[in-house]
């Protein structure tokens, strides 16, 4: 996980501050990587995903508590 919370933030800022910009105030900015396709709601444990939740600071991302 370490060496992708950088590549997390970078999308946050790169696409979730944007498409922010498009819809109005939010309150946070989720960003999830998932490594295959999948449907929606079903199990999947062979699956590896990655979330982070970030808050938008001026242009960028800022990590939420």
């Amino acid at each position: 996980y370490a060496a992708l919370e950088p590549r997390l933030a970078e999308l946050c800022t790169r696409l979730g501050v944007p498409l922010a910009a498009l819809i109005g105030p939010v309150d946070q900015v989720m960003v999830q990587l998932i490594d295959r396709p999948f449907p929606r709601g079903v199990a999947t444990p062979e699956a590896t995903a990655y979330a982070a939740a970030f808050r938008i600071e001026g242009e960028g991302c800022a990590w939420t508590d």
